[in-house]
């Protein structure tokens, strides 16, 4: 998302810290099971679509119309998350990742 006077509109991506937790767990699998490289370059690509594009990414799952969420899940080989963004405002919220063991 760029305007039209200045540098493009970045999202803030916050996760709580059992989510931050969560992704370290998910990395010391990764890293047990020969994925660490694919799982950390999966991680940063996710995290600047988020930062960038979090409403064009991945595919919806539900929405939450009062409270102007929409949450969806983006996936990379071997990482998927699970996220909110908000409809109007420039904020994300991380909710869940999930590691893909094996190809």
């Amino acid at each position: 998302m760029t305007g039209q006077n200045g540098p493009p509109r970045r999202f803030r991506v916050d996760r709580a810290a059992h989510i931050n937790e969560l992704i370290r767990q998910l990395f010391q699998r990764a890293d047990e099971s020969g994925q660490a490289v694919e799982f950390v370059t999966a991680m940063k690509l996710i995290l600047r679509l988020l930062r960038n594009h979090p409403r064009e990414i991945g595919e919806p799952l539900w929405s939450f119309p009062n409270a102007q969420l929409e949450v969806r899940i983006v996936a990379r080989y071997p990482v998927s998350v699970r996220y909110a963004v908000h409809k109007s405002a420039l904020e994300v919220a991380i909710l869940h990742a999930h590691f893909m063991e094996g190809k």
